[in-house]
């Protein structure tokens, strides 16, 4: 049997994914009453609020769960994409490379190349930035597009 949490939780991304916002906040935010520093539920709620349109709020959110869970891939994608919706690329790029820094696996080296060899990256310049960032890291120092 599954737990509270699990019931909660699975609850909340199935009204963040059939688009019901409001419903989704409302059950996060009930969660994060009864556990405050929860890494996953300030995820979602990240992306519930990214969703919204509430980039500000996303962004200080995800930052609270890649500070309690510096190894999460959801926690930092969620940062990532809160920084880019706020027009604030380099720092978004920069979460990334803080990411893949702790993250010893290279399981995430496809999404760098997606990143980096994407036309209109290379255009403006994404892609030499990220790589920019990426040369400070050991396993990436021979990584090219």
């Amino acid at each position: 049997m599954e737990d509270n949490f699990t019931v909660r939780l699975q609850q909340a991304m199935n009204q963040y994914r059939d688009g019901e916002f409001v419903g989704a906040r409302i059950s996060l935010e009930e969660m994060l009453h009864d556990d405050p520093r929860n890494p996953i539920v300030l995820t979602l709620l990240s992306q519930v609020e990214e969703s919204s349109g509430n980039t500000k709020e996303a962004v200080q959110l995800a930052a609270e769960a890649v500070g309690l869970a510096p190894k999460s891939w959801h926690a930092s994608l969620a940062l990532f994409f809160a920084l880019e919706a706020e027009g604030r690329v380099n720092e978004a790029l920069d979460e990334i490379v803080r990411f893949l820094s702790v993250n010893k696996s290279s399981q995430h080296d496809e999404l760098v190349r997606d990143i980096t060899q994407n036309e209109e990256n290379a255009r403006n310049g994404v892609s030499e930035y990220l790589l920019r960032g990426l040369s400070k890291i050991p396993r990436y120092r021979d990584f090219h597009i």
